[in-house]
């Protein structure tokens, strides 16, 4: 899991939050990125934490409408953990050691399709200077 471990620990008690969290961290990572990783990443984080406010706002309004005490006593205890996360209080050095996890990672990747294309180039190279020899 690519969720910094500040917020996995902070909703631990909110599976769904920390489902589309790593979602929107994976759909992050896979694609080109063209500028700063940590700014992406940050307000990647953010975004989905402010879907899942508003949902979570969503619920309790419902439940206060239907008169669902125990409910909205849910929903208002999950409003509390998210309030925080919501205003910014998220670890910047967790975020920041993701993305350098990212880097890392993009950079072996591109180590390893520069070696396999060299190896491409090489091969071809050796079977056009046999298909040379044979036709001379």
């Amino acid at each position: 899991m690519i969720v910094p471990q500040d917020l996995q620990s902070r909703l631990a008690t909110e599976p769904e939050a920390l489902r589309r969290l790593q979602e929107a961290l994976d759909r992050l990572s896979s694609r080109p990125i063209r500028y700063d990783p940590f700014e992406q990443a940050v307000w990647t984080l953010k975004a989905t934490l402010e879907v899942c406010w508003r949902e979570v706002i969503q619920d309790f309004e419902n439940a206060e409408a239907r008169g669902d005490h125990p409910a909205a006593d849910v929903a208002r205890r999950r409003m509390r953990l998210l309030s925080p996360l919501i205003m910014g209080q998220i670890s910047l050095d967790d975020i920041w050691r993701v993305t350098q996890d990212w880097e890392r990672d993009r950079t072996a990747r591109w180590r390893r399709e520069e070696v396999w294309r060299t190896a491409v180039v090489t091969v071809l190279i050796i079977l056009v200077a046999g298909l040379v020899r044979l036709w001379l």
